[in-house]
């Protein structure tokens, strides 16, 4: 699935079943790096932040403060590279679980493959 992400970047989405699909969400090798935006329910006066930064432990803590910062009803958009595995995603999404207690909305998408947002860009310029 390739959709437009609110971003403005070509994104393919990660369904949520896609990570229940996965019996254990294992932990990566490497620390996977995410583009994280939280994005406030009242976008007029409170812009979206944007961090492109390493799930470490101390950074995932980060990302939650911002997006609870932003108010009940706020967004929390990831972007994992377009070969993350569902395991890693179904490990991102364990991360993030107690923000939607909190009224908090994840969603998970792939950023597009580099020959994809290339053609974007060429479609763009015309």
């Amino acid at each position: 699935m390739l959709a437009l992400g609110n971003t403005g970047r070509a994104t393919t989405g990660v369904d949520a079943d896609d990570a229940e699909t996965v019996a254990e969400a294992r932990e990566p090798q490497h620390i996977p790096r995410v583009r994280a935006r939280s994005v406030s329910p009242d976008t007029v006066f409170d812009p979206a932040l944007e961090r492109v930064i390493g799930l470490t432990p101390y950074d995932v803590e980060t990302i939650i403060d911002d997006v609870l910062r932003a108010g009940r009803g706020a967004r929390l958009e990831l972007t994992v590279a377009p070969d993350t595995s569902s395991a890693v995603v179904a490990w991102i999404r364990q991360r993030f679980v107690s923000l939607g207690r909190r009224g908090v909305t994840l969603s998970i998408d792939r950023e597009a493959p580099r020959a994809v947002r290339q053609k974007e860009q060429t479609c763009e310029s015309e």
